[in-house]
């Protein structure tokens, strides 16, 4: 090995450290200053899931607050198809828990009588399908 091999192999060596060092500097900073502006979903409207229910293998009906608005959706093995659109309670504030402790998402769907519709709709198919 030759003292030229040796000094270009340190001066490499630290090259590599410096590129690593601005590397993390950059991204540091960039943290930094992503922390500083506004966030990206300050414009884009809170979507939470309040609730599911299962009302078949592969369906359910889903409690989703949107912008407040609560949407009920029945999801499907293939489609997501919305059931109703309601306004959020002007006694719940978004941060309160929606279903309390003894109450479900069945309770509230019983409530509002979407739960009954769906069961009498769910008869009359049953009734026109045994007819045919």
């Amino acid at each position: 090995m030759t003292p030229e091999f040796g000094g270009m192999s340190l001066r490499m060596f630290g090259s590599l450290l410096v590129v690593l060092g601005l590397i993390l500097l950059l991204f540091y900073l960039a943290r930094r200053l992503r922390l500083r502006g506004e966030p990206r979903s300050a414009h884009v409207p809170q979507m939470r899931l309040l609730g599911t229910l299962s009302i078949a293998p592969k369906r359910a009906l889903a409690l989703v607050e949107f912008s407040d608005k609560w949407l009920i959706v029945g999801i499907g093995a293939e489609n997501v198809n919305l059931i109703t659109a309601l306004d959020r309670p002007p006694l719940m504030e978004p941060d309160q828990e929606v279903l309390r402790k003894g109450t479900g998402f069945q309770d509230f769907l019983s409530g509002t009588g979407i739960l009954h519709s769906l069961k009498k709709s769910r008869e009359t198919s049953t009734t026109d399908d045994a007819s045919q």
